[in-house]
């Protein structure tokens, strides 16, 4: 359930777990924290589901972090290579058209 909230009542205390995309797994993981101190387990579950979301998110960025640096160091290679060229082509005596 993105964006909702599901309230629990813990030891007279009302609970309320938030499912939203800007929640940290620290977070989570100190609200698993609350459920065990008060021994009220009805909620683990859903947040072991939301702390694995969360940390296959964290898992994706660092990969997608990975391959945009990898690429940002292709594009600066080719980006070398083409005035490589440029420059053989002007020693050459290429005339260029455009």
């Amino acid at each position: 359930m993105f964006g909702g909230v599901v309230r629990a009542w813990s030891n007279y205390k009302m609970i309320s777990y938030y499912s939203t995309t800007d929640r940290y797994i620290c977070s989570v993981l100190e609200e698993m924290r609350t459920l065990h101190k008060t021994r009220n387990y009805a909620m683990l579950p859903s947040l072991i589901e939301e702390a694995q979301m969360l940390a296959n998110r964290m898992e994706a960025g660092l990969e997608n972090k990975r391959t945009y640096e990898e690429m940002r160091a292709d594009i600066a290679e080719a980006k070398a290579e083409l005035e490589k060229l440029k420059a053989a082509k002007v020693a050459a005596g290429v005339v260029d058209e455009n």
